[in-house]
Order: structure tokens, then C-alpha cells, then sequence
């Protein structure tokens, strides 16, 4: 006798189909149904039946017309999802993230963009990019809610504000950094000024970018880098470059 391949579920359709022929019998020999969970996806389970008589009738039903269990299907699908718990449904995948590769002369400055990632993911990659000294924690660790927040506040691209704090603090590992709480290149009379807690310096930072792009009308991370306002012109080119370096890796 030819079974014919069945998947998960025909089991199940088969019960209920032939239940109009068999009622008693199904009633006597089926066992319930188990719902398991199995790495993360709902995985049905039909118990096995002791019956052999059960088991003639199950086999005379699949043999007799092969097209039983793909009409069935339906059916069992609709009616055993209604039965599932929410908490194991299985949710469709979605889809994947379209990446767009941005460089500095179309990545604005004083455009707050809609991030589409989750806070949590996006702080992941942050974290992910900083170097590990030993025995310190490094200054950025963990700041992205900080970066987005000042970056509203002064409408203030945040991801261009994460991509010079990576630069100018060798990603998180500079002296002026980790002694200093400088994460950006803050200068002051005497040089690279210090800060109570990164949080203040970050807030400088956007502040100092907003007033440029104001003041001077700068648009972009190339106007920033080539205005003079934030790095030397010499560098200006590398640094554009290198800040867009890190604002990829977090985008």
C-alpha cells in the first residue's frame, strides 16, 4: 500500500474528515492533540493512536483519494489557530531592513531623520563599535537615548552626532574622553575643555553644531567639515569620511 507524503497537519485533517464516517471510533481511539513550543515556533504534535482499527481506517481514507488531505487543509488550519494560545502564534517574519548607504554630502545636519531601528538594537551597534579598556568603563557605553534626546532638543541629526563622538574619542578611548568626559572635541581657551559627565558634553555638541548650521548656513556633514567650524580644513575631507564611517555602521 503507497502512503503518500504528509506534512504536520494531515493527521489532524484526517481525523476530522473522517470523523463523518467514524465518529465513534475517533472518539474511542484519538488522543488529544499536543500543543508544544519548540524553538520558537508552534509545533504540532498528533499523539499516537492505539487502535488498529482506527488505523484501517485512516489508511483505507488516504489511499482512497489522494487528493483528501489538500482539501482538508484548509479546514484544520483555520480551526486549529483559533485554538492556538496567542503567546504562540507564529507571527509572519518581517521583512528585512533596506539599508541606504549615505555619505556626507547628502546626510543632513539639522534634520532629526526617522530612525526605524529599535532603541535597544541601535545602542547595540553603538556599544558594539567602542573599544574595551581594562579595568574602565567606556564613557559612550550605553548612550544612544542620550544622543537622540539632545539631538531633538536642538534638531540635531543624532546618528551624526554618535559618528564625530566615535571619531574625536578614538570610539570612547581617548585621554580626553575617559579624564575629561570629552567625547567630542570640545575646545575651550585652554584647550579641550572638560566636563562634569558625558551627558553635558553631548549637549554641547549639538548645541555647537545647531548655532554652525544656523549661523553659517551648513546643510550637510561635508558643509560642517569644509566650514572649518568643527575640524581644521586640512583634515576636512578624512574626517567627513571617517564620521560617515560610524554613521553607516549605525544606520
Amino acid at each position: 500500500m503507497k502512503i503518500y507524503p504528509i506534512n504536520r497537519y494531515r493527521i489532524k485533517r484526517a481525523i476530522i474528515k473522517t470523523s463523518r464516517v467514524g465518529e465513534a471510533a475517533i472518539q474511542k481511539t484519538a488522543q488529544p492533540l499536543q500543543v508544544l513550543k519548540q524553538n520558537g515556533k508552534g509545533i504540532f504534535i498528533a499523539a499516537l493512536f492505539s487502535s488498529m482499527t482506527y488505523h484501517t481506517l485512516v489508511s483505507q481514507f488516504l489511499t482512497r483519494d489522494t487528493n483528501v488531505a489538500k482539501q482538508t487543509a484548509d479546514i484544520f488550519e483555520t480551526s486549529i489557530k483559533k485554538q492556538l494560545p496567542k503567546r504562540i502564534r507564529i507571527k509572519p517574519q518581517a521583512k528585512p531592513r533596506t539599508k541606504v548607504h549615505l555619505t556626507a554630502s547628502n546626510t543632513t545636519l539639522n534634520t532629526v531623520p526617522i530612525i526605524d531601528r529599535p532603541i535597544e538594537e541601535l545602542n547595540d551597534s553603538l556599544n558594539a563599535l567602542l573599544l574595551k579598556r581594562k579595568n574602565q568603563i567606556n564613557p559612550i557605553i550605553n548612550k544612544t537615548s542620550v544622543f537622540i534626546e539632545k539631538g531633538n532638543k536642538y534638531n540635531v541629526n543624532p546618528l551624526v552626532l554618535m559618528g564625530i563622538a566615535m571619531l574625536e574619542s578614538a570610539r570612547g578611548s581617548s585621554v580626553a574622553a575617559v579624564k575629561k568626559n570629552n567625547i567630542g572635541g570640545i575646545m575651550g581657551k585652554k584647550g579641550l575643555r572638560t566636563f562634569e559627565n558625558v551627558d553635558d558634553c553631548i549637549d554641547i555638541m549639538a548645541a555647537t553644531i545647531a548655532k554652525h548650521s544656523k549661523n553659517h548656513n551648513l546643510k550637510t556633514v561635508n558643509d560642517l567639515a569644509y566650514s572649518g567650524k568643527y575640524c581644521d580644513k586640512k583634515v576636512a575631507k578624512e574626517w567627513a569620511k571617517n564620521v560617515m564611517y560610524y554613521v553607516n555602521k549605525l544606520s
